[in-house]
């Protein structure tokens, strides 16, 4: 991360958390000002997602931003948002609904020998006149799902290969401290499949000879686990194996991930003689809890206020980031780091998708 830091391609968001309006830490105790159920894990995770903190949740603010996009694109072969992670509130929306895919693509319909004959005797079984509504509603669904299951991965096609990529997605993460090696068999897979899905929105739907979705907007959804560390967080208490353990693998793999992920997003424009494209993505993480700067012995626990990276140049300005959160900390006093709530970064990534944003008092 560091390297796209300093090429001006990656901010730190400091102390971010989920509240309803900054507060210090005397207003912290008054409990009718605090987001419900504050520091229960799926609580924050909802509200994240909704950056709607102090009500039930409806809809996500990606599934919202998706609302409004349609209609800039009603002829999208596919849906504006795509996750793979399967159903997340992030991306529900009023209109729009989440496509699932896999880290290899469209799930399609598994069928046993002979699929060709298989696929093409259901489908004509769908295309039957069906007088039941509810009969005739799920045949359409159902025929529905096939055919963008089908265009889908007809569109990814071109970048099956990993070698496509350069650098490669890691497959295998080197922890930089210790040296040793993992298998990095979630994030890495989930933002290759991610930009394989991009490749494919920035191609037009007539490109020969693979045509692509010809979309201008898409809004994908990816998750990890395993950062809950409570115990297990380092292997040791000496200098040398505090930098070596768990946590220190997890970042190694954001790391090196999120550094594969730009590098496509560069590559797509120079692919496409487009080379302002890797400007027009914008990355951002988020998670429902910090970790505590005080060990508890064997670990951290939970804090509140977090970081959030966001990668791509144009709205990941280091300079800009850095100064509003230290300006929300200095209004809440130095030394209690309340944070600030979700809204105030994702205005940053909403302006760069084209969005008036106004600041809610």
């Amino acid at each position: 991360m560091v390297t796209l830091f300093n090429e001006g391609k990656l901010a730190p968001l400091f102390n971010t958390g989920t509240l309803l309006y900054p507060m210090t830490k005397a207003q912290y105790a008054n409990v009718p000002l605090r987001p419900p159920q504050l520091f229960s894990h799926a609580d924050q995770v909802t509200q994240w997602q909704t950056s709607v903190p102090d009500q039930a949740p409806l809809t996500g603010w990606g599934g919202r931003c998706a609302d409004l996009l349609a209609s800039v694109q009603p002829t999208a072969p596919i849906s504006l948002t795509v996750t793979l992670s399967g159903a997340n509130t992030f991306e529900v929306g009023n209109i729009v609904s989440e496509y699932s895919v896999s880290t290899t693509g469209a799930i399609s319909m598994t069928l046993p020998a002979s699929p060709t004959s298989r696929l093409q005797a259901m489908t004509n079984i769908l295309a039957l006149p069906y007088p039941n509504l509810q009969a005739k509603a799920y045949a359409d669904v159902a025929q529905h799902a096939i055919a963008t299951g089908a265009q889908l991965n007809t569109a990814i096609g071109p970048t099956s290969a990993a070698s496509y990529w350069t650098p490669q997605f890691p497959g295998t993460v080197v922890q930089p401290t210790a040296g040793t090696s993992f298998t990095s068999n979630n994030l890495g897979p989930q933002l290759r499949m991610i930009a394989r899905l991009i490749e494919a929105g920035h191609r037009a739907a007539n490109a020969s000879p693979v045509p692509g979705f010809g979309m201008k907007r898409q809004i994908f959804f990816c998750q990890v686990g395993g950062y809950d560390l409570h115990s297990g967080q380092t292997s040791g208490s000496t200098p040398a194996s505090v930098v070596t353990g768990a946590h220190a693998n997890l970042f190694a793999e954001l790391s090196q991930c999120m550094y594969a992920f730009q590098r496509a997003m560069e590559k797509i424009g120079v692919n496409h003689s487009d080379p302002d494209f890797a400007s027009r993505v914008t990355t951002f993480t988020s998670s429902d809890f910090g970790r505590t700067f005080p060990t508890n012995g064997v670990g951290s626990d939970q804090r509140l206020g977090q970081p959030s990276f966001d990668y791509g140049r144009g709205s990941a300005r280091a300079t800009d980031l850095r100064q509003v959160a230290g300006s929300r900390d200095q209004r809440s006093g130095r030394h209690q780091h309340w944070p600030m709530d979700p809204n105030h970064g994702g205005r940053s990534i909403l302006r760069h998708a084209g969005f008036l944003v106004r600041h809610r008092q």
